[in-house]
């Protein structure tokens, strides 16, 4: 039995927020699982996805990398010494 999309849409929850991350270097870390956490206990929407997205074009996403300190300096250092290999200046 084919359902009308209209009687979908008026089963679907959405939520919309947007967060703002100050950065004070070139390159910079930050963690916003805390935050995002914060978002979807606050839409009450329990199940579903979440979609993270950035509006400028010299950032990046990165999901699952930050477990340890340890880790993420590591990440940090091979992404300069890569950028330094290219001639990429920070």
């Amino acid at each position: 039995m084919a359902t009308s999309m209209v009687s979908l849409e008026a089963r679907l929850n959405t939520y919309h927020e947007c967060l703002y991350v100050d950065t004070h270097e070139s390159l910079e870390f930050t963690d916003i699982t805390e935050r995002l956490a914060a978002c979807v206990h606050y839409s009450g929407i329990r199940d579903g996805f979440v979609n993270v997205q950035t509006r400028h074009t010299t950032t990046a996403i990165l999901v699952g990398e930050h477990r340890d300190a340890t880790r993420t300096r590591t990440l940090s250092l091979e992404l300069r010494r890569w950028l330094w290999r290219s001639r990429i200046r920070l």
